[in-house]
């Protein structure tokens, strides 16, 4: 460390090298015989000391006997024993500090936050972060208050995460900023990933609504039968409600590639079932879209299960589901979605 070649502010006095630390007053000082005079700030650090650079820091793990009752604190001591703020059984990670990780990972994910919302800003307009009292920390008793965080944006609380390892000593200031560029940029390209294979998790076009990223479970090459799977809440008090809706049923299967098929569903071809599921056959009966009545998370449910005698033994992509008009008019377009690889879920 700098502080180890000695200090580069005055080269009259003891420890001086051109590639030093700087000596900062009140902060970073080089102790001298009256420094160490009975009563002065450095006198605890003894006449040895004289010579040396002394900075005002926390004054490591030697000062900690209990961590559930004892602190370090702050005080004067020789820059040859500082320590960042670790535990002393602290093992250095087998990484570089170069760039610093918190600085890149708060920054992606302050990224992908407000891409994702569309708005920097913590919902209600602020976020915050209680560290209680006497608890919140692990390596020494404290804080000694209540300590609340609060931070406007998503980046606020990024950059506070980037700052915590320069105070805490775990990082120097030139391991922050380029974190910070590169996680903007990681966490920008990340979005746009993603919205490639999931997002929006559902569109409405030309009155249907459209569940994405279903999942393949099963193949049966002796059949030909491709099973798809997703969940659907309706937020409807029932299966007949559901088989109301259906004034009639369109089904648009695409992975973007190999499979692009359609199949319609007249409202004669939907039944209900005595477990309170619904079957809708296509006309050719090659297709069925099966509702099974189902709870997912306390709420009423009904996955989808889709079996498809036409499609290729081979599908390459995601498969695209697009539900019908009368679907589509239910939910309307103040519905919200999130879809998963293995299930879609849409709530009104």
């Amino acid at each position: 460390m700098l502080a180890d070649l000695g200090q580069r502010t005055d080269p009259g006095e003891a420890s001086y090298h051109p590639d030093g630390i700087e000596l900062v007053p009140g902060r970073v000082e080089l102790v001298t015989a009256l420094s160490t005079a009975p009563g002065q700030r450095h006198a605890h650090l003894g006449t040895a000391s004289i010579g040396k650079i002394a900075a005002k820091a926390w004054r490591a793990p030697s000062y900690i006997s209990d961590p559930e009752t004892t602190i370090a604190g702050v005080g004067w001591i020789l820059v040859e024993d500082w320590w960042p703020y670790q535990r002393s059984s602290f093992v250095t990670p087998p990484f570089a500090g170069y760039v610093s990780g918190h600085s890149t990972f708060s920054r992606a994910a302050a990224q992908v936050l407000t891409s994702f919302t569309g708005d920097a800003f913590f919902p209600g307009g602020f976020g915050q972060f209680l560290a209680p009292a006497d608890e919140f920390l692990v390596f020494e008793d404290g804080p000694s208050v209540d300590v609340t965080l609060r931070w406007a944006t998503y980046f606020d609380a990024a950059d506070e995460c980037s700052l915590s390892r320069i105070y805490g000593g775990i990082h120097p200031r030139a391991d922050d900023i380029p974190g910070r560029l590169a996680g903007a940029t990681i966490g920008q390209d990340a979005f746009e990933q993603v919205k490639l294979l999931y997002a929006p998790s559902y569109e409405q076009i030309d009155g249907e609504i459209q569940i994405r990223r279903a999942k393949i479970v099963t193949k049966q090459p002796a059949s030909g039968r491709i099973n798809i799977r997703g969940t659907l809440f309706t937020g409807l008090s029932g299966s007949e409600d559901v088989l109301n809706l259906f004034t009639g049923l369109r089904l648009n299967i695409s992975d973007g590639l190999l499979v692009d098929e359609s199949y319609d569903f007249s409202p004669d071809k939907c039944d209900m079932r005595s477990n309170g599921g619904i079957v809708c056959t296509s006309d050719d009966r090659a297709t069925k879209v099966i509702f099974k009545p189902a709870r997912v998370s306390g709420e009423r449910a009904f996955k989808i299960v889709m079996q498809d005698r036409a499609l290729p033994t081979t599908v390459v992509g995601p498969i695209d589901l697009f539900m019908g008009d009368a679907l589509a008019e239910r939910n309307g377009t103040a519905a919200t979605c999130a879809g998963k690889t293995t299930k879609v879920i849409c709530r009104e």
